[in-house]
């Protein structure tokens, strides 16, 4: 079994939170049939790896900046 949790920080504690969670059942790096995935809120923030990583670079970019 592999498990990941992932939480993004924000310095305004009014932003969004977004947190994650993947449990993985097989040995496998493919898709298999108990893998779960899991997010915080009502609606899934990212419909795909792109919006996903388009996210990660604006919260990287405004970290940077006071």
């Amino acid at each position: 079994m592999r498990l990941r949790h992932a939480t993004v920080l924000y310095r305004d504690d009014a932003k969004l939170t977004v947190r994650g969670v993947s449990i993985k059942f097989a040995d496998t790096r493919h898709e298999a049939p108990l893998d779960l995935l899991m997010n915080s809120g009502r609606v899934g923030l990212f419909c795909d790896a792109r919006t996903f990583m388009q996210f990660m670079k604006g919260t990287m970019a405004g970290r940077g900046q006071r």
